[in-house]
Order: structure tokens, then C-alpha cells, then sequence
């Protein structure tokens, strides 16, 4: 599953600090799905395990498998009026007007934290239930962190940059939690790279039939 860390053109950032473990199809798993017997290709399964399986969380906009992400952004919604974070992701209108910051994939399963960096570049964690209250969602549903009073105060030492930061856990809690459409999404782009390798034309026709049944798990973009 994917590791990377993304920084987006609205001042966003998604790292993930503490990866998942293991995958949530298995070799054995898509070996029987193959039809293949011995360990001669088990090397080319498990690379195609894990493109398969970070195609998906690109696809539904999910995290499968239990793991933690730092979250930063240069503004805590509505400090900046010139920033289109809190016009556009965070709009108030979509969110019921509380400046929640919204959070990229599901499912989430907690907020471990919410702190506002300083100039010396340390994190200061605000109080929960004193300065915010973290939404935990349903499984297609983002999670987000609304502060109490409708706003998120102006620190005196925020940094210009990267200032809000939110740790947080998303993902199923295990392989056997994911549901069984999703593994046979993931098994059937598996196939498919599998039986068409070295064609550069294919990404379509990969797709177009585990999209289909993926779709109904498909988290609408923010």
C-alpha cells in the first residue's frame, strides 16, 4: 500500500507516519485465484498484490488496512481569507458553516491528535472537547474535526506555513474486516496485469470491470 507523501496545490499535505502491516489479499490467496502451483513467480505476485492494491485505494479514495496519517495544511480553516483551503475543501457551506477540517480517506476510526506548529517548528496539541471535537464517520463518509466555537483562534506563534497539522487512523482493522467485493476487485486486477504484462495500452480494460463492482464502495471527492 501506498507510502507516499502528497503535498497539493491548496497547501495540503497527507503523510503516512505509521504504515500498514501485511496486505489484504494474500499469496496463497491469489495463487489459488491463478491456478499457479510452485513459488517461481511469487516475487512478480506480491509486486502485483501491492499495485493492485494501491490502485484500489486510489480509485475508492480509502486507506484498506489500519494505519496512521499526518495531516498538515499552512492555515487552520477561515485564519486566512485569501485561502482557498477554507473556500474549497473545507467550505463552510457544504460543511454546516463550522470551519471543520475534513479529512482525505475513510474509514477513519479516530483523531489521535490536533496541533497547531510554531514558528520553533514544535507541535502544540490543542485540548479535545475544549478546542475541538473530532466526527467520526461512516465507512464512505470523511471524517472531519469542527472546532467548539465555530473557529479556530489565531495562535501568536503560528508558523506561515504548514501550521495545522492532525494526526489520525484510518484503514479497516484487518484483512478479514475489508469487505469481499473489494478483494475481488483487487484479485481481478491482479489477473488481469498478470496474463497482459507488457501491454501499455491496457489500463482500461484492467479497470473497467473491477470498477464496476468497486463502484458502490467509491468515496464522492470532497
Amino acid at each position: 500500500m501506498s507510502r507516499v507523501t502528497y503535498r497539493d496545490c491548496i497547501g495540503r499535505t497527507i503523510t503516512v507516519t505509521v504504515p500498514p502491516v501485511g496486505n489484504v489479499v494474500t499469496l496463497d490467496q491469489v495463487k489459488t485465484w491463478l491456478y499457479i502451483d510452485g513459488t517461481d513467480e511469487d516475487d512478480l505476485l506480491n509486486g502485483l498484490i501491492a499495485a493492485a492494491e494501491d490502485w484500489v485505494e486510489g480509485f475508492l479514495g480509502v486507506k484498506l488496512l489500519d494505519q496512521e496519517l499526518t495531516f498538515t495544511a499552512d492555515w487552520f480553516p477561515g485564519q486566512n481569507d485569501n485561502n482557498n483551503l477554507s473556500r474549497s475543501v473545507l467550505n463552510e457551506n457544504q460543511r454546516g458553516g463550522d470551519l471543520a477540517i475534513v479529512l482525505d480517506y475513510v474509514p477513519m476510526t479516530a483523531v489521535n491528535s490536533v496541533s497547531y506548529i510554531d514558528a520553533s517548528n514544535t507541535a502544540n496539541p490543542l485540548v479535545e472537547d475544549t478546542d475541538y471535537t473530532p466526527v467520526i464517520a461512516g465507512p464512505k463518509t470523511n471524517g472531519r474535526v469542527q472546532p467548539i466555537n465555530r473557529t479556530w483562534s489565531r495562535f501568536a506563534d503560528q508558523r506561515t506555513f504548514a501550521a495545522c497539522q492532525v494526526v489520525y487512523r484510518v484503514g479497516y482493522a484487518d484483512a478479514d474486516a475489508v469487505p469481499d467485493v473489494i478483494k475481488t476487485g483487487i484479485q481481478m486486477l491482479i489477473s488481469y496485469m498478470y496474463n497482459n504484462r507488457g501491454e501499455c495500452c491496457g489500463t482500461c480494460a484492467m479497470a473497467s470491470g473491477a470498477k464496476q463492482i468497486l463502484g458502490p464502495y467509491k468515496v464522492p471527492l470532497l
